[in-house]
């Protein structure tokens, strides 16, 4: 039990690091369906707490902690909603797998510079099966996430992740596009 505790514990701290920290890098994020070809899309992908921005092909996306901004390009149309909680966790691996771990089993195996945490639910209310969360040992910061699913995997690499203090307003605001406000 004590050790559970303490993989938990040291979960829990990167966790918390993004409460107090922006986390920024470039991603890759790899969506893989049973049957199907993977789906590779590369972006930008900034956190603190539960805000976060991403930029990826003619789409951005972010959350202010109230407001669900999604911007496509394509389109010229900006989208403002106010997501249900269960809406924030399919759009944000990370927030995802902070809360599938509050109760999960957790197991930790070391590999190189990093340590890599597989997070099992132990609620089935989940449609995740396994979350698969590594970090570099050093630093706390991610290099990939995981999510199993029934039919499908998605994975979030993270190419050159850093921490910033600095504010990030994670909002989006456009000119001269179509405003969709469903809030």
């Amino acid at each position: 039990m004590k050790i559970a505790l303490i993989l938990l514990s040291s979960l829990l701290s990167f966790f918390g690091q993004l409460e107090k920290m922006t986390l920024q890098s470039d991603v890759q994020l790899t969506v893989t369906h049973q049957q199907n070809q993977p789906m590779t899309y590369v972006g930008t992908f900034a956190l603190r707490g539960e805000c976060f921005y991403l930029s990826m092909l003619s789409l951005e996306v972010a959350y202010d902690g109230q407001t669900l901004y999604v911007y496509s390009e394509d389109a010229q149309e900006l989208t403002l909603s106010t997501p249900t909680p269960q809406e924030l966790l399919e759009t944000n691996p990370i927030i995802l797998a902070k809360q599938i771990a509050q109760n999960s089993t957790i197991t930790e195996r070391v590999s190189g510079d990093n340590t890599i945490y597989t997070i099992v639910p132990k609620d089935a209310k989940w449609q995740v099966n396994r979350c698969v969360v590594k970090l570099n040992t050093l630093t706390m910061l991610p290099s990939q996430i995981q999510l199993y699913e029934k039919e499908r995997t998605t994975s979030l690499a993270f190419t050159q992740p850093t921490y910033s203090s600095e504010a990030v307003e994670f909002m989006i605001s456009k000119n001269d596009v179509y405003i969709n406000d469903l809030r």
